[in-house]
């Protein structure tokens, strides 16, 4: 290899402050935990689930 060649290389990446912890956006998050808690919610108490559904007669009226 020649001179030219090992001065076109990227260098490589600086190693992140923290090491190698994996971080989860805190939207994600959020938006996880809110979803397992509905879910959960629906499980544990049926009326979630009907409460939580679309009523297409409820839309069109305006509802």
């Amino acid at each position: 290899m020649t001179d030219a060649r090992r001065e076109e290389r990227i260098p490589a990446p600086e190693p992140r402050p923290g090491g190698g912890r994996w971080r989860v956006p805190s939207a994600t998050a959020a938006v996880f935990l809110a979803t397992g808690a509905v879910t959960a919610a629906q499980l544990a108490f049926p009326e979630v689930l009907e409460a939580l559904r679309r009523d297409p007669g409820a839309l069109a009226s305006g509802e």
